[in-house]
């Protein structure tokens, strides 16, 4: 079953209202979906799908690429996408050098190259779901 919402437009919208957190929030939400639709298609003669919960998104992505359906420049820019959402909603740095607590704002702040990464979305969703396109066409 596809999903009937525009992920394309829906990342673009969070974007041009700067709020960076639920773009990068739903892309890679957007990309675990289409990967848990191809992969599950692929395993569920050997294995039940629900064991793809237990697989973060960047294994699933490697298993992916390693079965031909991604390609490296693909894969990296999704990582990339990846780690700028980890950073926005996985505080690490709560201490400065000097021992004292961080303004948990910081991490929200993000530079013009960080934000211009969900440029990309458009790209890699698109290839993820022709991808999809093509292990369906396969298994027909």
């Amino acid at each position: 079953m596809r999903i009937f919402i525009e992920p394309v437009k829906e990342v673009e919208k969070a974007y041009q209202n700067k709020d960076f957190l639920t773009a990068f929030v739903l892309a890679e939400t957007y990309f675990e979906y289409e990967a848990n639709l191809i992969l599950s298609y692929l395993i569920a003669d050997r294995f039940p799908p629900e064991i793809l919960k237990e697989w973060r998104l960047t294994s699933k992505l490697d298993w992916l690429r390693k079965l031909g359906l991604l390609d490296r420049d693909t894969r990296q820019k999704i990582q990339n996408m990846i780690e700028i959402r980890n950073k926005l909603v996985h505080p690490s740095e709560v201490l400065d050098k000097k021992g004292r607590m961080c303004d948990i704002s910081l991490r929200f702040r993000l530079n013009e190259k960080e934000k211009s990464l969900l440029l990309n979305f458009k790209e890699c969703y698109s290839r993820l779901v022709q991808a999809y396109s093509k292990v369906w066409e396969e298994k027909i």
